[in-house]
């Protein structure tokens, strides 16, 4: 998952792209950021663009550096992608999105720099992201 770096309080537009790419769909966004506090609550599609099954929402990103992520998927909850935006210069931190999308579930995690020396390790519970708080 690439991570898109973005300014603070500045617009952006965050699509979802449906399955087959289907016209005339009921799409929600959820977004939170790097503390997992909400920024967005299903939030419905603004509109799509033309009938080519892409759908988009625009936001206005926080005014201080932070991660975002977004969690977009049809309104019934299926067809479910996410993307993850980095706002200013926020210190970094590694994500993991469940492959299902559960929550709340304790994860073992490990950060290696590059020459494979452990940096950091322990247990997240985090919802829908995993943070290391050691700048890798």
């Amino acid at each position: 998952m690439n991570i898109e770096i973005v300014n603070p309080s500045s617009s952006l537009r965050v699509y979802y792209k449906a399955r087959n790419l289907t016209s005339d769909l009921d799409v929600v966004f959820n977004i939170w950021d790097d503390t997992g506090a909400i920024f967005v609550s299903n939030a419905s599609a603004q509109e799509e663009v033309g009938d080519r099954g892409v759908y988009y929402l625009d936001i206005t990103t926080p005014s201080t550096s932070t991660y975002l992520l977004v969690k977009s998927s049809l309104a019934s909850g299926d067809d479910i992608a996410s993307s993850v935006y980095a706002v200013g210069a926020p210190s970094k931190k590694a994500f993991y999105v469940h492959a299902t999308y559960r929550t709340g579930l304790q994860l073992p995690y490990e950060v290696f720099d590059i020459n494979a020396v452990r940096e950091d390790t322990g247990n997240s519970s985090q919802k829908l992201l995993v943070v290391s708080t050691t700048p890798m």
